[in-house]
Parts: structure tokens; C-alpha cells; sequence
């Protein structure tokens, strides 16, 4: 049993370094190809017909809460609607973990759990 799981850790291993390679060896193409057909960096969905490519640069933005909270009345004097900026509900996993069973009960209906992908590391 444990040749089985070194050979099959080895195999993991391998297989992960080939898979990171492959990666990034597919970013690097994907990118060059971009800018050698769209030429710059649309935001939005740009199509090349004559070389059956579409492609796309999401922005991400984020609002840095202290700088706007600091400015808000700066903002809304100069007429920026309160609504641009949306809160969303956040969960405290620490706090979550902390409760009971009988209080994590009563949130059973308001929480969605996901599982993710496994992860293994070596230690």
C-alpha cells in the first residue's frame, strides 16, 4: 500500500508541474494572440471574423471603502447618486464556526454552502 501512494504521489506531482506548465504556456499564446489580432485592450467584447476570434479584457473594479466613506458627503454634494456603490452581505465564517448548534440552526435557511475543488499539498 504505500509503494501504491508514492508512486501515485509521484504521479500527482508530475502531473501537477505538467499541468502549471501547460498553463502558463497557454496565457503566454493567448495573450500574444490577442494583441497581435485586437491591436489594444477592449473592455468590451471585441469579434474578428476574418480570423474567427473574439476576445475581451475584463476591468475589475474595486472600491477602497475608507477613501469613499471619507469622501461620501464630498460626493453627494456634487450630485454622485448613493447607489453606485452596492454592499453586499458578507458572512463571517469565524463568527459562523463560533455559534452553537441550536443558533447555527435557526441560519440554516439563509446560508448556501458550496463545496470547492480538494486540494492536496505537501507537507
Amino acid at each position: 500500500m504505500s509503494d501504491q501512494i508514492s508512486a501515485l504521489k509521484q504521479r500527482w506531482l508530475t502531473a501537477k508541474s505538467d499541468a502549471a506548465k501547460a498553463v502558463e504556456k497557454e496565457r503566454q499564446l493567448r495573450e500574444e494572440l490577442f494583441y497581435l489580432v485586437f491591436n489594444e485592450t477592449p473592455e468590451i467584447l471585441q469579434k474578428n471574423k476574418k480570423f474567427g476570434l473574439r476576445g475581451k479584457i475584463p476591468v475589475y473594479r474595486t472600491i477602497d471603502e475608507a477613501v469613499y466613506e471619507a469622501s461620501l458627503a464630498n460626493l453627494r454634494n456634487k450630485g454622485i447618486p448613493d447607489h453606485l456603490v452596492r454592499y453586499k452581505p458578507s458572512l463571517n465564517t469565524r463568527v459562523l464556526k463560533s455559534l452553537p448548534h441550536h443558533q447555527l440552526a435557526l441560519l440554516s435557511d439563509c446560508i448556501t454552502e458550496r463545496h470547492g475543488l480538494i486540494s492536496l499539498e505537501l507537507i
